[in-house]
């Protein structure tokens, strides 16, 4: 769904950033001086260990047309948070699982690996996908944690309105006979980042090459199809993420706007002018790597 990666298994050559933090845009409230501290170059996961070029598949085609932010495709890491309020059977209000959300969005976004949009179409397809698991899936096994508890149906009402991948043209489908083969084929692990592409009969591509064999792609766009047309969400306007983000808690503004003010003045008064620290302390704040100090 989110096409394809490569995982780099050696980074890929680095160069110094001048912004403060990892954001993975320019911001010029958040540049560096150059009066008394060199940047480093640094890791940043999105820029140098997933690769997401060329574009492939719907989800990374829209974004890219809407500037929307391609860090490592839809997150799978997303699951961390969902999955485990799932087994563990909580009931969680409506609020308090868009606040789950929401923490999985600061973490996986903190560290520059995800984006916003990344993280609510992994909420997205997992709530529909527990949505309908009763109605299709052979394997009764989660049907307990699904009904045990209001988590399931709550994250679908938050991500209902949600368009998770694109406003593109679609394939026609037999919804129910997807839904059958996603709810029932087997899965398989005979391939893995360290083994493509080298692997005679792995199917997921080298960096820069087309999918093999084409019913890889098929299966891609069949899913697509699935996911869009489950509630309508091909006429819901993908990346209009606000859907959301209105419906936290109206503080979560003041915090952000405080946390990000705080950076602003930290940056005025520490890059913009010769720090005003004992000599020692400033030799080991220069001695340090600007990603661990930040």
């Amino acid at each position: 769904m989110r096409g394809y990666r490569t995982n780099f298994q050696k980074i890929r050559p680095i160069s110094a950033t001048n912004q403060v933090g990892i954001p993975n845009f320019d911001y010029d409230a958040l540049e560096f001086t150059h009066s008394w501290y060199n940047s480093l170059a640094w890791n940043h996961p999105g820029r140098v260990q997933c690769g997401t070029i060329p574009f492939q598949g719907m989800y990374e085609n829209s974004a890219y047309q809407k500037s929307i932010p391609i860090e490592c495709g839809i997150s799978g890491s997303t699951n961390f948070w969902i999955w485990t309020a799932l087994y563990t059977k909580v009931n969680l209000t409506l609020s308090e699982t868009r606040m789950l959300v929401f923490s999985a969005f600061l973490v996986l976004c903190a560290d520059g690996g995800h984006s916003l949009s990344e993280v609510l179409s992994s909420c997205v397809f997992t709530s529909i996908y527990w949505k309908y698991y009763s109605r299709f899936s052979k394997d009764k096994t989660l049907v307990e944690y699904i009904d045990g508890s209001t988590f399931a149906s709550n994250l679908y009402e938050i991500c209902k309105d949600i368009n998770p991948i694109g406003n593109e043209k679609i394939i026609c489908i037999d919804w129910d006979d997807v839904a059958d083969k996603i709810y029932n084929s087997e899965c398989t692990t005979a391939c893995d980042d360290k083994e493509c592409p080298t692997e005679e009969n792995c199917i997921f591509p080298a960096f820069n090459d087309k999918p093999t064999p084409i019913d890889s792609l098929k299966t891609r766009q069949m899913l697509e199809a699935f996911f869009l047309t489950e509630n309508d969400r091909t006429k819901k306007l993908f990346g209009s993420y606000t859907i959301f983000l209105d419906q936290l808690p109206k503080n979560i503004d003041d915090i952000s706007n405080n946390a990000l003010h705080t950076v602003i003045d930290y940056t005025k008064e520490f890059c913009g002018k010769e720090p005003k620290l004992l000599p020692q302390s400033l030799k080991i704040i220069k001695s340090i790597s600007r990603a661990d100090y930040y």
